[in-house]
């Protein structure tokens, strides 16, 4: 298996990735989430960007998992010291192909392309239900630093 950069021709079966991806979420979190299809358009312009990459896990030709990282900024907020950092935005991994070592490869290419992009940290958001992925994420070393906390209103009829 190697990680490479997405390729256009990947984007079959990293779109059908997605589907499996935002499938899981909406079970995990179906008042937050619902299940659809990625836009080819985000596709292209994380393939486009300078500071962006997707990396995909291939066997032959056939793609296991795709990893998304993004370059973002720290808030411009006075109290909020200014980094550089890269956000990991959306991680998976087939579910055939999984506790095979794939999304830990993800991971570290994750890493790797963050330290070769000079960015000061690599960040994630992960749904506080998803074990799964927690488990993966705090065995690679990720730790939490800001939880989001939210009050669910009452519908008026």
């Amino acid at each position: 298996m190697e990680i490479r950069p997405m390729m256009r021709e990947d984007y079959p079966a990293v779109q059908a990735l997605y589907r499996e991806l935002f499938f899981e979420m909406a079970a995990i979190a179906p008042m937050y989430i619902q299940a659809a299809d990625q836009d080819v358009e985000y596709l292209d312009a994380v393939l486009d960007s300078d500071e962006d990459d997707v990396l995909v896990a291939d066997e032959e030709g056939t793609i296991l998992g795709f990893v998304v990282l993004q370059t973002q900024l720290t808030p411009p907020i006075p109290c909020m010291v200014r980094y550089r950092f890269a956000a990991l935005m959306d991680l998976m991994v087939r579910p055939d192909a999984r506790n095979k070592g794939i999304g830990t490869a993800l991971i570290d290419a994750a890493k790797a392309w963050t330290r070769q992009n000079g960015l000061r940290f690599l960040e994630l958001d992960v749904l506080s239900g998803n074990q799964r992925a927690r488990s993966l994420y705090e065995r690679e070393g990720f730790a939490p630093v800001l939880s989001t906390m939210r009050l669910m209103m009452e519908e008026k009829p």
